[in-house]
């Protein structure tokens, strides 16, 4: 189909719409900075006065600031020192418990994999998480466990588990140890 408008009117078309788009664009861009000069006005006015007053009783609040903080400063020392003391507890407690990690790679057998070693909060006791490539894998992992009396408690019977040892192959399990350094304070 062919166009019929004639070529002056076609560019007078073009230039309208052109005009009208660049109309509108400055339009937006005006109402966007008014806008934003609209918006900053109650913050300055506000930091302003809140200036003004600083100006106004700068000498008086600041000597009730040093009264109020020297007051004040014993207590925070005793906070910040009780806080130093959890944190070296802390290290202490993830130093011992991250060296138990390379002693569960030890005595693991070749068909036990270990997939999740997480510490209780204090580090008392550890939860394992793996596969075993057969049960007796497991049983053997176990053994090896409740023979490192040096690291770690003997397991009891209750948390051992049992569900998982009557699978013949591929045995997930979940065993609870309790370590000796902690449980022997």
């Amino acid at each position: 189909m062919a166009n019929l408008i004639p070529q002056e009117n076609k560019k007078w078309i073009r230039q309208d719409y052109l005009l009208r788009v660049l109309t509108m664009a400055l339009s937006m861009i005006a109402f966007v900075i008014i806008a934003g000069i609209v918006s900053v006005i109650p913050t300055y006015v506000m930091l302003q006065t809140e200036m003004s007053h600083f100006v106004q009783t700068d000498g008086t609040t600041e000597n009730a600031n040093l009264v109020t903080n020297s007051s004040s400063t014993d207590a925070m020392i005793k906070e910040l020192r009780s806080r130093m003391e959890l944190l070296k507890s802390n290290i202490n407690v993830q130093s011992v418990s991250l060296g138990i990690i390379p002693d569960l790679f030890k005595i693991k057998p070749a068909g036990v994999y270990l997939s999740n070693i997480s510490f209780s909060k204090g580090g008392k006791k550890i939860t394992v998480q793996g596969m075993a490539a057969t049960n007796k894998d497991l049983r053997s992992f176990i053994e090896a466990v409740k023979v490192q009396q040096k690291t770690f408690l003997p397991i009891p019977n209750d948390s051992l588990p049992f569900a998982a040892m009557s699978q013949p192959k591929d045995v997930p399990f979940t065993l609870e140890i309790k370590l000796q350094e902690f449980n022997a304070k």
